[in-house]
């Protein structure tokens, strides 16, 4: 009964008949995928600061949840963003948000922009995936760190630039982006990792960091407009990096 915890990390939570305030333990760093899902009971959660990451779903189902989205369309822990699946059309989100945690904005049909604030460090896996209405979002410089599949499934994105301050893009994150035409990479990047443009079906161009060392699988497949790809370099490439493209056999190098 009760929570199940394991390396600073909180597993998962057993609901107990009559209990409706969980106080998690100091020095729990993180708290997994769907630790508390469907805890009915809970109304009431007090965090600790030592809560860094918060897994999608944690607290899917609970009454502590429902009460968060009845006060704000953003409910936050320790200025990570962990849910905000009740905003609509545009979206600015509060600064100070250090963290736009798994799956905050995933499937929000009805968004039509987003504004990131400075704050944010990190945008976390899927956290805008499947975000069919947003037409229009600016990475801040600032940012670090983009998820996997942080963006798949933005079907409205038009262009994406990729500010400096970012150093790593993890694997598909803007898969099946089919309407972005334009990319700009940021230039303290080395590695395109997989699936990052998968099927972005109208990506004409992209401009690429300077010291690529890897192109990663399927990087570039099936984009089937990119006709210019613009860099100077690239140690390796992985062979189906470009499949279904113009650029299968041979890609443009500065």
């Amino acid at each position: 009964m009760g929570m199940k915890i394991k390396n600073n990390i909180l597993c998962g939570y057993t609901e107990e008949p009559d209990i409706t305030e969980v106080i998690i333990p100091d020095g729990i760093t993180d708290i997994a995928f769907c630790a508390f899902e469907n805890c009915k009971n809970i109304r009431n959660i007090v965090f600790p600061k030592s809560i860094k990451n918060i897994e999608a779903r944690a607290f899917e189902g609970t009454q502590w949840l429902s009460n968060m989205r009845s006060e704000s369309p953003f409910v936050t822990v320790n200025g990570i963003l962990i849910d905000a699946k009740c905003c609509t059309g545009n979206v600015i989100i509060p600064d100070g948000i250090v963290c736009i945690g798994e799956e905050a904005f995933a499937h929000c049909f009805d968004i039509t922009s987003v504004k990131i604030p400075d704050s944010v460090k990190i945008i976390c896996d899927s956290a805008f995936c499947g975000c069919e209405g947003m037409n229009e979002t600016e990475i801040p410089d600032g940012v670090e760190i983009i998820g996997d599949e942080a963006f798949s499934l933005c079907t409205n994105l038009e262009k994406i630039i990729i500010p400096d301050s970012v150093r790593e893009i993890k694997n598909g994150a803007f898969s099946y982006c089919t309407y972005i035409r334009y990319a700009k990479l940021s230039e303290n990047i080395d590695i395109i990792n997989p699936f990052t443009f998968l099927h972005c079906y109208s990506l004409e161009k992209v401009i690429m960091p300077q010291n690529i060392k890897f192109i990663g699988k399927e990087a570039f497949r099936g984009c089937h407009m990119l006709r210019e790809l613009i860099f100077l370099n690239a140690e390796n490439t992985d062979p189906t990096a470009f499949q279904d493209t113009p650029l299968e056999n041979g890609f443009r190098k500065l």
